[in-house]
């Protein structure tokens, strides 16, 4: 039986005007800060048989109902059975409005939070993630326009297996071309559960599946071909993901594997062609910077004096370097230091690397307008704000 706080509440949203009930439905959300929920789902039920475009909009956006969400997705929201097979591609006939719920659905953050056993995006499908049937799903990944495809893969509460299977391109992303697999991949930048920490209780087997994202996603870099396009998405990626990769043995190996020329011949040895006329890596350059990210502190020290410029600029970008180290870099190559070390958040947390960081980017002699000191000036002003902690010395 139905509270009658329920019930009332029920009678308040049938009786709202469609900005207030859209107004109720985010402040509830949003008043979850992501724990599960526990309501009643007829009151969405309820709002949505009003058939008002802004109350649909906020059902699709901030619900919690499977059932009511399922019917929104697939623009049966005037009908009882919402669960009919769905396809992945609108269709140019169908109203904008139905575009636009399509998309708050594939954006909705609240959907799985009230239920252990649903996962996005098997529930719009009326999947169990348990399921071997994937079908509806390949459906969708296959055909599904560009607009869907990165308001799922950018959704944090994207199942972590469905992240990771499209890493390894399994089930259900193995038919997949490698141009619509790359599309997918691209698509997933960005999200924040890419560099998102585990929170939960001690369980080994959840942690092992929030650690298996960021595990496929780094592995990429020794299984793709090494090509300038691959090269140009994995720096994409792997610069917005946590760096662990357990399955990857051999790390400096797998940096190796992306010492490859601009012609995207695999260099037998080391070069000083991966740079451009402004102190900038070419893409295989940096792929292999972002790649050290996977090295402990002490091996990205040890990369100070590498031949390979790439190396030396992953310890500018990721290393805890000293005063007379950034020196000795400036000396080297200036703009491939100050590209780089600007950027490196252990530099600008410490005092003295901060103030010969200063020096050496008002100390530069390129004709760049200025550029290096604006530079700093900008980060130092946005750190500030960020971090005043670094800055109470001054």
């Amino acid at each position: 039986m139905r509270s009658t706080e329920a019930q009332l509440l029920e009678a308040e949203l049938m009786n709202s005007t469609p900005e207030h009930v859209y107004a109720w439905l985010k402040r509830r959300a949003e008043a979850s800060n992501g724990e599960s929920y526990s309501g009643d789902e007829e009151l969405e039920e309820a709002p949505l048989s009003r058939e008002s475009d802004l109350v649909d909009l906020g059902l699709a956006r901030y619900g919690f109902s499977g059932a009511v969400v399922r019917k929104l997705f697939s623009g049966d929201r005037r009908h009882s059975q919402g669960d009919a097979h769905i396809l992945g591609r609108s269709d140019h006939a169908m109203l904008n409005m139905t575009r636009v719920l399509r998309l708050a659905v594939l954006s909705n953050r609240m959907l799985t939070k009230h239920t252990l056993l649903e996962r996005m995006p098997h529930i719009l499908f009326g999947i169990n993630w348990l399921s071997s049937d994937l079908e509806p799903i390949r459906e969708f990944v296959t055909s599904a326009g560009a607009d869907e495809i990165i308001a799922l893969f950018h959704n944090p509460t994207i199942d972590d297996d469905v992240l990771a299977k499209l890493y390894k391109k399994e089930r259900p992303f193995d038919s997949l071309s490698e141009e619509r697999w790359q599309h997918l991949i691209l698509a997933s930048v960005g999200n924040p559960r890419l560099r998102a920490e585990y929170v939960g209780p001690m369980d080994g087997w959840a942690e092992y599946r929030h650690g298996c994202v960021f595990n496929e996603a780094c592995a990429l870099a020794e299984k793709v071909p090494t090509t300038k396009r691959w090269a140009e998405i994995l720096v994409l990626l792997l610069q917005e993901t946590s760096p662990e990769a357990f399955a990857i043995k051999d790390k400096m190996a797998v940096i190796q594997r992306w010492h490859v020329s601009a012609s995207g011949e695999a260099d037998a040895e080391p070069a000083e062609d991966s740079s451009s006329e402004d102190g900038y890596l070419d893409d295989f350059a940096a792929v292999r910077l972002v790649l050290v990210r996977l090295l402990s502190n002490s091996e990205i020290h040890g990369l100070r004096s590498h031949e390979d410029v790439a190396m030396r600029c992953a310890f500018y970008r990721y290393g805890n370097p000293t005063p007379e180290e950034l020196r000795e870099a400036h000396a080297r190559e200036p703009e491939f230091l100050l590209n780089y070390a600007l950027r490196n958040d252990a530099i600008w947390r410490r005092s003295e690397t901060r103030e010969v960081l200063r020096e050496l980017c008002w100390a530069d002699k390129s004709d760049h307008d200025l550029w290096f000191p604006n530079a700093y000036r900008d980060r130092s002003d946005r750190l500030k704000s960020e971090h005043p902690e670094w800055f109470q010395e001054e």
